[in-house]
């Protein structure tokens, strides 16, 4: 859906490490900290916890309902952070 609003789709990033721990923030932070090149970081989640614990001066959530989806609104929103 970003791709298709104009966003390039070869700067997103897919993955975080998987950690055992119930706080999805954690895997986010432990991945910024391993990737310090990255200056600015949109979270899509449906689960509130992936915010959490995340370096916030770079991150932003942008949450998703979990029975909808990333919505056209919010990938609007999502390009507008990124592009600022």
């Amino acid at each position: 859906m970003l791709t298709r609003h104009g966003y390039p789709g070869h700067k997103l990033v897919a993955y975080t490490p998987k950690l055992r721990t119930e706080i999805r923030g954690n895997e986010i932070d432990l991945f910024l900290k391993n990737h310090p090149e990255y200056e600015k970081c949109a979270i899509i989640d449906d689960r509130e916890d992936a915010g959490w614990n995340v370096r916030h001066s770079i991150t932003k959530l942008f949450k998703t309902d979990e029975q909808v989806g990333l919505t056209e609104e919010i990938a609007e929103e999502v390009i507008k952070y990124l592009n600022k």
